[in-house]
């Protein structure tokens, strides 16, 4: 036997493995984990039940409420079937059972969805649906506050309310405020966009709101409308609509982004950042057509045109997003330092260069309550966290705090697409002063990645929250719990994981990758010892070659699996 070719073959081997590890550990820190469990949802209708439409800590961080929305039939087009769960928050365990607390049917079309996580004293759930009845289409929406002082078996713990909106124009995008306020955007109309003051109707009693204020005519902005959000306003301040609008042309796009002051019945438009041009594609010469053809250049940059996501704080004087490579933020200062009559300065320095540009695909964001913390979750389901200073604030002598949270179009609403590539330039403000009261830069602080999640990995997050760890109490939970930020997460494998922002992950890596794919990894061993035995076997005999090669391969893992790469 010669037992050069078997030992080159198990350190091919061996080396391939530590090739797979370098390559897949992470290279940013990892947050801690405290709680990661599987929750059995029962009668939930797992069949339809594909989105979560409310998810939020309540009774003091014991219990997390989920709110399953599944179609009542495979199509899904006439009604809807709305299941609300509490889980409780248990240490020390890998399976958790959810108790169910309610079940109601919603007739027609849900076309947006809204969950105020953030709203005191009760969280909120804001669902708006579109009816077609004979050749009359109507837009309802349905309310559902949760008391988190009651018990959960207790009959009034969910209250809910609907109304009916005036006209019935296509709704193409909306947003809710706290209050009720329902700003929505309607398809041929004149008004950029209308806001609707939800009506005082009883428990269950269904109304009509009354007509909307309109708000500024078209001609103000560009041709197509992304986003409204109605910003924090002071006890004798104006009510401010935040809104982008974008405007397309042959090869590229124009963006605006605005605030709208209703003062004295009229709309003041405060234009805080415009790009008169966005080039999305360019002419490349082709070798093999022999002339130029167009070719789309950076498409990830402009991913926030086609899935606007906008995180908001709880107090919502900040407001976060990424869009082209960079985290815009809007922060309310008071109308003295910004010099403007809605108190707010945009921020567009920061510039994100730890990640590419796929990774800051998002379909979701939160923001903590002092806009200091920004979690986002993207489409390959990695939660990445940003972070920056707390300055000292401005003085503010405002009235209480009320609460937004974001707002999610239906994907099937957005029907166009964008591409494109440029450098985003700040915008010039207008008093010197308001640099000193601007925020320090964001930064990168931790990357959650979902490939490496043993229980979750390669699924997708249905839902997310960023908490305070006063807000989290629960059980023995709370040993380990310190001021900061903390996410909980639920996937669609229901599995649910708890995530210490303050603390990294100090663990092996190497065995976080056994463990997500060891399927795969049996599998290529299993390849290589079979080769390793077949050379082994001129002077052992079968069993005794396989033998030898999977001690080897016993001892390879052990040393791997206590050193990290």
């Amino acid at each position: 036997m010669h037992p050069i070719p078997p030992l080159i073959l198990l350190s091919i081997g061996a080396l391939f493995f530590y090739f797979l590890i370098a390559v897949n550990s992470p290279t940013h820190p990892i947050p801690k984990v405290l709680l990661t469990a599987r929750v059995h949802f029962p009668e939930l209708k797992q069949k339809f039940a594909d989105r979560v439409v409310g998810f939020a800590l309540v009774d003091e961080g014991k219990y997390a409420h989920v709110g399953w929305m599944a179609n009542k039939d495979e199509k899904g087009a006439e009604s809807a079937l709305l299941q609300h769960y509490i889980v409780p928050i248990e240490p020390n365990t890998t399976t958790l059972e959810a108790v169910p607390i309610e079940e109601r049917e919603l007739d027609g079309t849900i076309t947006h969805i809204a969950f105020n996580r953030l709203r005191k004293p009760a969280p909120c759930l804001g669902m708006v649906n579109r009816r077609v009845v004979g050749e009359e289409l109507s837009y309802h929406v349905d309310m559902t506050s949760i008391d988190p002082s009651l018990s959960p078996d207790h009959p009034d713990r969910l209250s809910t309310w609907s109304y009916t909106l005036p006209g019935s124009l296509h709704v193409s995008r909306a947003s809710m405020s706290a209050s009720g306020n329902l700003i929505a955007s309607r398809r041929y109309d004149q008004s950029l966009f209308r806001i609707y003051k939800a009506p005082q109707c009883g428990n269950g009693i269904p109304c009509v709101a009354p007509a909307g204020i309109a708000g500024p005519d078209l001609s103000s902005s560009l041709e197509r409308h992304l986003l409204a959000v109605e910003l924090f306003k002071t006890e004798d301040g104006p009510m401010s609509i935040f809104s982008v609008t974008y405007a397309e042309a042959e090869d590229y796009y124009r963006v605006s982004m605005c605030i709208h002051s209703l003062i004295d019945g009229e709309w003041v438009q405060d234009e805080l950042w415009k790009r008169p041009y966005i080039h999305y594609q360019r002419n490349v010469y082709s070798p093999v057509v022999g002339h130029d053809v167009l070719e789309a250049e950076n498409v990830d940059q402009l991913s926030w045109l086609t899935t606007p996501v906008v995180a908001s704080s709880s107090t919502a004087k900040t407001l976060a997003w990424i869009f082209l490579g960079r985290i815009f933020t809007l922060d309310y200062v008071n109308a003295t330092v910004s010099g403007k009559t809605h108190g707010y300065i945009l921020d567009d320095t920061t510039t994100v260069t730890d990640l590419n540009s796929a990774d800051l695909r998002l379909k979701g964001a939160n923001l903590n309550d002092d806009g200091t913390v920004l979690a986002v979750v993207n489409e390959s389901d990695d939660i990445i966290t940003f972070e920056r200073p707390l300055t000292a604030s401005v003085p503010d002598t405002d009235s209480e705090p009320w609460f937004w949270d974001d707002f999610f179009a239906i994907s099937h609403e957005v029907g166009f697409f964008f591409d494109g590539s440029l450098e985003s330039t700040p915008m010039t403000r207008e008093h010197d002063d308001v640099a000193s009261y601007r925020r320090p830069a964001w930064h990168l602080k931790n990357v959650w990645l979902n490939e490496v999640d043993a229980m979750a990995g390669g699924q997708v997050v249905v839902a997310f929250n960023l908490i305070n760890g006063t807000d989290l109490v629960a059980g023995n939970i709370s040993k380990s719990i310190s001021p900061g930020s903390y996410i909980l997460i639920l996937y669609s494998n229901n599995v649910l994981n708890l995530l210490d922002l303050q603390h990294t992950y100090e663990g092996s890596h190497v065995k976080r990758f056994f463990k997500a794919r060891w399927p795969m990894l049996s599998a290529m061993a299993g390849v290589v010892a079979m080769f390793v035995g077949n050379e082994l076997r001129g002077g052992l005999s079968q069993y005794h070659a396989v033998f030898v090669t999977g001690l080897g391969f016993w001892i390879l893992c052990c040393v791997m699996m206590t050193v990290d790469p």
